[in-house]
């Protein structure tokens, strides 16, 4: 059973198993869909209600007394507007708060192929990156992402 639950500021990744007691901590539930004819690896968050809601795949969420808010903007990860250099140069904060426009975000970050990389805001205001390293292209595969976040 691949992980789906992640908690972006420890890096903590939990399965369907292995979730229990820590549903607090999620920050980001990954998984990839069909919209609009094309596979869509996606980041959403728990508490995103939208129509692609992370609820019609992981009810178990539903139940959860924390749900947590990260928004994805999603404007500047469609536009390819920060370079893998850009990132992998990113040593401090700057970066991480910057590159986050909050007039364009959503808790759902769709079409996160692989190279993408994604601006975010945790429900505790922590501002970081994701960069997608891998992404499957069908609903039974994975993501591999690489998270830098404020301390």
């Amino acid at each position: 059973d691949l992980p789906n639950y992640l908690d972006l500021h420890t890096g903590t990744l939990y399965t369907k198993a292995s979730i229990t007691g820590f549903e607090a901590s999620i920050d980001l539930v990954g998984f990839v869909y069909l919209t609009s004819g094309k596979f869509s690896p996606t980041l959403c968050c728990p508490d995103y209600t939208g129509s692609s809601s992370v609820i019609g795949r992981y009810p178990e969420i539903e139940s959860w007394s924390t749900k947590n808010l990260t928004s994805y903007d999603y404007y500047t990860s469609d536009n390819n507007l920060i370079s893998a250099e850009k990132f992998e140069n990113a040593q401090n904060d700057s970066l991480l708060v910057t590159s986050y426009k909050p007039d364009k975000v959503s808790g759902l970050c769709k079409y996160c192929y692989t190279g993408t990389i994604i601006p975010f805001k945790t429900e505790d205001g922590k501002y970081g990156l994701v960069r997608v390293l891998h992404a499957d292209l069908t609903e039974t595969g994975y993501m591999e992402l690489e998270v830098k976040i404020q301390k």
